[in-house]
């Protein structure tokens, strides 16, 4: 069962993307759409059908050697039919599924907290709506950075990478004992 926020949030979200879908199918109606991508897109969603020819527009020609627009093919089952307005609705579709996908995960609803590193680089932990800040580890300007914190499967913070501005390729993880203070997690990650 969903928790009211997160289905609020989730149809708010697929509204905004309805309304996005929306607004892109009625520029190409009103032949104000100007962007050649959905025209590009729209011929490499069924070239393979109507020419034979695997991810190609009459635009700039093949472009399976230049990028790979694999997925897009798997479009021509609204393409064929309904044309530029089915590539609309299948990005809606995707679009909306991703946005109440994000908006129904659990991890919205924990009680628990989050790891997050602060704009000057330190290591706390937050509350899901970003209250109640706690320092677990002070970066020192231009001498350590704290980056990657990670996350014991007991919900402790467990790990983070600490590496100097000089050679930030070589960052070490270092261990955070449970019930670290400020100064021993500075010292363990400088």
């Amino acid at each position: 069962m969903l928790h009211p926020r997160a289905t609020a949030l989730g149809v708010t979200a697929v509204l905004a993307v309805a309304y996005a879908g929306l607004c892109k199918g009625l520029l190409f109606h009103d032949l104000e759409y100007v962007g050649s991508d959905l025209f590009s897109f729209l011929d490499m969603s069924w070239s393979w059908y109507y020419a034979g020819l695997w991810l190609h527009d009459n635009i700039y020609g093949h472009h399976y050697a230049l990028h790979n627009f694999n997925l897009v093919p798997v479009f021509s089952a609204l393409t064929i039919p309904f044309g530029a307005y089915g590539f609309v609705l299948g990005l809606a579709l995707l679009n909306a599924l991703a946005a109440w996908r994000v908006a129904s995960v659990g991890v919205l609803d924990l009680p628990g907290r989050l790891a997050v590193l602060d704009p000057a680089g330190n290591l706390m932990t937050v509350k899901p709506d970003g209250s109640d800040e706690i320092v677990i580890a002070e970066a020192e300007l231009g001498r350590s950075e704290i980056r990657q914190p990670t996350w014991s499967p007991d919900g402790d913070v467990d790990q983070a990478v600490a590496a100097s501005p000089s050679s930030p390729s070589r960052g070490r993880a270092e261990a955070l004992p449970n019930g670290v203070s400020s100064p021993q997690a500075r010292s363990l990650l400088s």
